[in-house]
């Protein structure tokens, strides 16, 4: 309704618009009539397992099991607002098919590589230098959403160390950080590979505690 009003997203500070699909046209029209709302970034997701999204939509999280048509949706959301835009990718660690998976997935050194080879194509082919990563595998099958943000075991030594594999990207960890404290501690402690650390549903169930975060992480 704000921009309905004639309002602009960037008005209100650093507002990034989050698209979901698999379709590279339908995808790319959304992108270019974001263009006059001014947008800070436009965020791919590849990280939601809802059944309604990664089951039946095909997208979400089950984009991460082709990283090559996640180049491609990029390539198409940047041609349509000509580079005007940044176009950034939120993304888990991994993918699981099934529940029953987990009991199984211990193979580190090979999910690790799996994200790499994911973050190498999407960026070197599809043009993308951010991602937000949330430290988790998304279960594709016999977990709810709900159940995806609590049962699949939190990792962000993995995304600490894809941020060390490729130093040349900007990544951004999201997944059971509670408050600012935390947050200023994995920025002090990892800098300068974390570019960034996101809070969502702490921030909704008690913003006045992130009512700080100016002052204790940006010193304004």
């Amino acid at each position: 309704r704000y921009f309905d009003t004639g309002g602009q997203a960037g008005q209100c500070g650093s507002v990034i618009l989050q698209l979901g699909g698999a379709d590279p046209t339908c995808l790319a029209s959304a992108a270019d009539k974001s263009i006059p709302w001014a947008y800070s970034a436009i965020n791919l997701n590849c990280g939601c397992p809802s059944p309604r999204v990664a089951g039946n939509g095909g997208f979400g999280a089950a984009l991460m099991r082709d990283s090559r048509h996640v180049a491609a949706l990029c390539n198409a959301m940047i041609d349509a607002t000509r580079g005007e835009v940044p176009i950034t990718v939120k993304c888990r660690i991994g993918v699981l098919r099934s529940s029953c998976d987990l009991r199984h997935d211990t193979d580190d050194v090979r999910s690790f590589e799996d994200l790499c080879n994911f973050v190498r194509e999407v960026a070197t082919s599809g043009g993308v230098s951010r991602f937000v990563i949330h430290a988790r595998k998304a279960v594709l099958s016999g977990l709810g959403p709900a159940e995806n943000r609590e049962v699949p075991p939190l990792r962000p030594d993995l995304v600490v160390k894809l941020a060390r594999e490729f130093p040349n990207l900007s990544f951004v960890l999201n997944g059971g950080v509670q408050d600012v404290t935390s947050v200023a501690d994995i920025l002090h402690e990892h800098h300068p590979y974390l570019h960034g650390v996101m809070c969502g549903r702490a921030v909704l169930s008690r913003p006045w505690e992130f009512a700080t975060i100016d002052s204790k992480i940006y010193g304004e």
